[in-house]
């Protein structure tokens, strides 16, 4: 007996088959780096690339991003999370996700930090440009890969991220972290009810129902002229 296409099953299943073999594909890379592959680095990083990128965007305060471009952050995500992937094990679909915008939050934190220490003590401006420094022509350096993707289809891409980011600012506190955590870091409705505070995972899924009604009804004015695709994050 054959097994059901993709096609053939609900579409709960086909998401969970999806995220299953998003794991162990994660599973993999991580073990040959492991075990001294450094190209598989590289191509994990790339995988998750995108999405840690949207997060370090979503996460980043008016403050951080006055002196810093997400790009750099990501950067130094990826760089602090080198030595301690080399020991590191996922257990769970999403845990690696999960592990890197902890290590961005981090990031983003520490640059807070800095810039508001910068204004008490000008002369921390130099301990940055020295850290930048080693980071650029130290032994670890990632080029996200290219994908092939036409140029045409990309610019259409990041026209509607652009539009999608800037339409989650405009939440509330509530919705946008809803959305942050569940649709960005893709965490579990458990553990977005426990970064929330809330009681059940029920009354999370209700709040990011309202979140998306939301944010649809500040982006649909905002999608004229772009090409119909998912604008969902």
């Amino acid at each position: 007996m054959t097994s059901p296409d993709s096609s053939s099953l609900p579409d709960s299943e086909v998401v969970r088959a999806r995220r299953s073999a998003e794991h162990q594909r994660t599973v993999s890379l991580i073990r040959r780096f492991q075990d001294g592959e450094l190209q598989a680095l590289d191509t994990l990083f790339a995988r998750y690339y995108p999405r840690v990128l949207r997060y370090v965007q979503l996460r980043m305060g008016t403050l951080v991003k006055s002196r810093f471009e997400a790009e750099d952050i990501v950067q130094e995500v990826f760089a602090a999370a080198v030595q301690d992937l080399r020991s590191v094990e996922v257990s769970e679909p999403g845990e690696l996700i999960h592990w890197l915008a902890t290590v961005a939050e981090n990031q983003i934190r520490g640059k807070a930090d800095y810039l508001k220490a910068k204004k008490r003590d000008p002369r921390i401006e130099k301990s940055l440009e020295s850290i930048r420094g080693g980071i650029s022509t130290g032994s670890f350096r990632f080029d996200p890969a290219d994908d092939g993707t036409p140029q045409l289809e990309e610019l259409s891409k990041q026209e509607l991220i652009v539009l999608v980011n800037e339409c989650i600012g405009e939440l509330s506190a509530d919705h946008r972290e809803v959305i942050l955590l569940r649709n960005v870091a893709g965490c579990s409705w458990a553990l977005v009810a426990e970064k929330m505070g809330r009681d059940t995972e029920q009354a999370v899924c209700m709040l990011h129902a309202r979140a998306r009604v939301a944010l649809l009804k500040l982006l649909a004015p905002r999608l004229r002229g772009l090409d119909e695709q998912e604008w969902a994050p």
